[in-house]
């Protein structure tokens, strides 16, 4: 008699357990189900926030050769890389400081410097703002004779300049905004901190008396200037 009883106590004690964790389930149901909905928002916006705001950069190193004559030279004229005359965009640099520079059709012109070594210029279609040169008529440098063409190099990063324009749009274009709004059916907002740790957004939180959910993308993006820095986006969902 004492082992049935035994029995029944452990039997009855599992049933309460299962009870309590059905009862548990159904209480806590529709919280596991909003807060897999906010992931998956979560997880959308990131993944179009970084397609939004990525573009191509392009980069070329010049070489000149050691015995070029500068005595009366203050800038080169150089023909563009096969192709890279589409770019909309491009700037000069040396030892990773700006140099004075003007893309023309079919040419870059830029200011040359006693200290010849390399010079890296960069391409894009996306906006970059270079030193602009003040010289009106440059020495043409042939190729294989004065200089030679070095490293080219084509990636893909996240612009300064896209993701200022996708915040202003998601600012003004209410429409834009209410599509994706519909899209992820829940209310947002983004922002983007830069390496020096300000921070731009498209709105403030509207309801601060709700679940805030948010997730922050550490990335690398390509200022006006054409520096490689690193920043991060804050997405919220409300």
């Amino acid at each position: 008699m004492e082992k049935r009883g035994s029995h029944v106590g452990i039997i009855l004690s599992f049933v309460v357990f299962i009870l309590f964790v059905s009862f548990l389930f159904v209480v806590f149901k529709p919280s596991i189900k909003v807060q897999q909905n906010k992931e998956l928002a979560l997880e959308y916006l990131e993944k179009e926030l970084v397609n939004l705001s990525t573009g191509e950069l392009a980069s070329v190193a010049i070489s000149f050769i050691q015995n070029y004559d500068l005595q009366e030279i203050s800038c080169v004229s150089i023909v563009h890389p096969e192709n890279f005359e589409n770019y909309g965009y491009a700037l000069v640099k040396k030892d990773e400081s700006l140099i004075e520079s003007s893309k023309s059709t079919n040419t870059m012109d830029f200011d040359i410097l006693e200290n010849l070594g390399f010079y890296k210029i960069y391409y894009s279609n996306e906006e970059l703002s270079p030193e602009t040169l003040t010289e009106i008529d440059c020495e043409v440098a042939v190729k294989d004779t004065n200089y030679e063409i070095g490293l080219i190099s084509t990636k893909e990063y996240i612009f300064e300049s896209k993701v200022v324009n996708l915040i202003e749009e998601l600012k003004t274009n209410e429409t834009f905004y209410s599509e994706v709004q519909r899209i992820i059916n829940n209310e947002f907002d983004f922002g983007f901190t830069y390496s020096n740790e300000t921070s731009v957004w498209t709105n403030e939180v509207r309801d601060v008396s709700t679940n805030i959910y948010i997730k922050k993308i550490p990335v690398q993006y390509i200022d006006e200037q054409a520096n490689i820095k690193s920043g991060y986006f804050s997405i919220r969902i409300w």
